[in-house]
């Protein structure tokens, strides 16, 4: 869904339907901030405050390294192109490939199946 308002921000001409899909696109993009300081706890055995804290500080360092590198490689695109097309492709491309890439680098839970008895 915030692909969708995304695009129809970028692309719209009335100031009304852009105005609404910046803030929908804002609310959809912040409400995952509060469930993501759980992962960690959840996810690592027997975590300390100072592993859970080592592990987001990683995550946001890493993650806003490559907010920056991407912001550049898209700014720059605008200016070699004039337009936003490349850009917003480029977006739209990793929105597609990222969650492809976690499911192969994140580790999985291994389910362990009870045998039946009837």
């Amino acid at each position: 869904f915030m692909a969708v308002t995304t695009f129809a921000m970028l692309f719209a001409t009335n100031d009304f339907v852009i105005l609404a899909c910046s803030f929908l696109t804002g609310g959809i993009f912040a409400t995952w901030f509060a469930f993501i300081f759980s992962i960690p706890k959840e996810e690592l055995k027997e975590a300390t405050t100072q592993i859970v804290t080592w592990a987001m500080s990683t995550f946001w360092v890493c993650t806003f390294v490559l907010a920056t590198i991407n912001s550049q490689l898209i700014g720059w695109s605008v200016d070699l192109t004039g337009g936003f097309t490349v850009g917003l492709t480029y977006v739209f491309a990793l929105m597609v490939i990222s969650p492809v890439v976690a499911l192969i680098i994140f580790p999985k839970e291994i389910v362990k199946e009870e045998p039946r008895t009837k």
